[in-house]
């Protein structure tokens, strides 16, 4: 009798181990995602003079509550950004207690950010974000990267390629190779480990220009969330920026992206 248990015990380990998990986003409603999204960027900057080094961290704290919209089709994102730590004179040290409303159509797309115009009321100037900063600020493609319906068991190798809004009116182009690894418990929650490897450039972008960009990285998706629940992306790139004085600013960039659900309220 112990042995036909054990045999079961194993045979359902093995169904779970090849079982297929279809990488499709769902933003779960009514629910509290706390997330935390860390970067890290070494620079070395180009402009007319000797170039100068420059590294950067940012770590940001802040939750979505996911909901219907109620003035159309669609989910509704309140973000709170509950902690900011960027170092002595950062401007998004103002970001701490700020809130807003990201609201997406049925397939997942931003439509629209709401409150986002006075996130950064108390700097000089009081300079505004466009939707697709508001975007990357909240690292909103972080909890659906990858996510394209597709069916996949461990093992699977396969290619995802993606074009996001970016800075005056561009699209930021990603090639990425991913490869299904295996399951890891996460939040309580069995997650597809996605590896990944690829390219990132600049398309369309006025005066700003992403060359020689590479990727590569780790994922944790959640299918009973719907989301990716923790990311690891390190990132290397050339970026060419005209300046109003005419002169191009040249940037060599090293960096790392860390992105993590510390937890889901509300389950």
């Amino acid at each position: 009798m112990r042995r036909l248990a054990l045999a079961l015990v194993c045979l359902l380990a093995a169904c779970a181990a090849c079982a297929q998990v279809v990488l499709e986003p769902r933003w779960p409603l009514a629910k509290k995602l706390v997330a935390r999204l860390d970067t890290q960027t070494r620079s070395l900057l180009s402009a007319g003079a000797a170039p100068r080094e420059r590294e950067s961290r940012q770590t940001l704290g802040y939750s979505l509550t996911c909901h219907k919209r109620s003035d159309a089709p669609g989910v509704a994102l309140d973000v709170e950004f509950n902690s900011c730590d960027a170092g002595p004179g950062s401007p998004l040290a103002v970001l701490a207690g700020k809130r807003g409303r990201l609201l997406l159509a049925p397939d997942g797309k931003l439509e629209k950010v709401e409150g986002s115009g006075a996130w950064f009321d108390a700097l000089p100037g009081k300079p505004r974000l466009d939707d697709a900063a508001a975007r990357k600020l909240c690292g909103l493609e972080l909890f659906v990267q990858g996510l394209d319906g597709r069916g996949v068991k461990p093992g699977d190798t396969w290619t995802h390629s993606e074009s996001t809004p970016f800075s005056d009116g561009g699209k930021l182009k990603t090639v990425l190779a991913y490869k299904f690894v295996g399951m890891e418990r996460r939040l309580g929650l069995d997650c597809a480990v996605l590896d990944f490897t690829g390219t990132v450039a600049a398309e369309g972008g006025r005066g700003l220009s992403i060359t020689d960009g590479k990727l590569s990285g780790r994922s944790l998706y959640a299918p009973a969330l719907g989301l990716v629940v923790s990311s690891q992306t390190a990132q290397d790139m050339e970026i060419d920026m005209a300046l109003p004085s005419g002169e191009r600013l040249k940037t060599e960039s090293h960096g790392s992206v860390n992105f993590e659900i510390l937890a889901v309220e509300g389950r």
